[in-house]
């Protein structure tokens, strides 16, 4: 059985914005997009949560989305 580690919403909002401008966000432009995800989860609706970070990601790094259009 695995371990749950609980983070809280200030240290999760950082480590995604952190994430973000190493992906090349614009701090605003992470600021919100953390933003959206930890709401979204603070929500309850986890599908549109934190657990999209890794999409997105992927999807900056493949050039699929644009950081700056």
């Amino acid at each position: 059985m695995s371990e749950k580690i609980l983070v809280g919403p200030d240290v999760l909002h950082d480590f995604m914005v952190k994430v973000f401008r190493a992906n090349g966000l614009p701090e605003e432009d992470a600021q919100t997009s953390a933003e959206v995800l930890l709401m979204a989860d603070l929500r309850g609706v986890d599908s549109h949560g934190v657990a999209r970070l890794h999409y997105y990601v992927g999807k900056l790094k493949n050039g699929t989305v644009k950081a700056v259009p």
